[in-house]
């Protein structure tokens, strides 16, 4: 979650972050646009997003799903751009989108599959040098994140996750 504390804690100043990511998310996603469909959907993706109404809700909310957005936008935009041009410049801005993402919200991680799609896919001269990148890029996004892993899994209650278990103590039981 994205908080900026110099701001106050004016109902102001905890939604300007989000509306922030908003208003920029307008060109980032004109960007990925142009980025994977042509410079032709540039103009309509912007005017999609600008008139959106999750978007527009999301922007409003002091929370990080505007954010969580931008950097989906951004990192599959980077992402795109590695099928042109595949240098320690472009792995590291697109790493670095997809860990703001990452760290924006755990709902990034949903996007995984896509990222790996798209790292494999492509064009045939960078397919190589993106290869080559994967394993770097894998273990640089555990590092950047292991600090945040702890407080997930004790946070997460995996138990649920068990086939035919029973309620957890002090848990109603669906009807």
């Amino acid at each position: 979650h994205v908080s900026w504390r110099t701001l106050g804690v004016s109902e102001w100043a905890l939604r300007a972050p989000g509306a922030l990511a908003g208003v920029l998310m307008v060109p980032a996603m004109a960007w990925l646009a142009v980025r994977w469909l042509g410079r032709e959907t540039a103009a309509p993706a912007a005017w999609r997003a600008a008139a959106s109404p999750f978007l527009v809700r999301y922007s409003q909310e002091a929370r990080g799903y505007a954010w969580v957005m931008l950097g989906t936008c951004v990192s599959v935009a980077l992402l795109l751009e590695l099928h042109r041009r595949c240098d320690a410049r472009a792995v590291s801005a697109w790493l670095a989108a997809t860990v703001f993402g990452a760290l924006s919200g755990p709902s990034f991680v949903l996007l995984a599959p896509l990222q790996l799609r798209l790292w494999l896919a492509g064009d045939p001269a960078t397919r190589r040098a993106r290869l080559g990148w994967l394993g770097a890029v894998a273990v640089a996004i555990g590092l950047l994140t292991a600090p945040f892993a702890p407080p997930v899994l004790r946070t997460w209650d995996w138990r649920r996750l068990a086939p035919a278990r029973g309620p957890l103590e002090g848990e109603v039981p669906l009807r």
